[in-house]
C-alpha cells in the first residue's frame, strides 16, 4: 500500500508492560501497536489497484486502522 510519497507511518506505543523472560541472556518481551495511522490508495497493482483499494477499503483515515506486534528482543553481551 502507498509508495515512497504517500507511505504508511506508525508510530507505535507500548500495549503491554515488559516482561523479561531470561537474565542470561537477557530476553524480554513486549507488545507495540498504533491505532491513528491513515492508511493509503494501493499503488504498483495496475488493473488490480482499483479491485484491491475497494476489498481493502483504502484510502483508510487516521483512526480506522489498527496495528499490534508482540516484539521479543535478546540482549546478548560481547566480551
Amino acid at each position: 500500500m502507498g509508495d515512497d510519497e504517500d507511505a504508511i507511518h506508525l508510530v507505535l506505543k507500548g500495549a503491554a508492560p515488559t516482561r523479561v523472560i531470561s537474565k542470561d541472556p537477557l530476553v524480554v518481551a513486549f507488545g507495540a501497536q498504533d491505532t491513528e495511522f491513515a492508511a493509503p490508495r494501493t499503488s504498483g497493482c495496475g488493473p488490480l489497484g482499483r479491485v484491491l483499494d475497494r476489498a481493502l477499503g483504502l484510502p483508510s483515515a487516521a483512526g480506522a486502522n489498527a496495528f499490534a506486534m508482540e516484539v521479543t528482543v535478546a540482549i546478548r553481551p560481547y566480551a
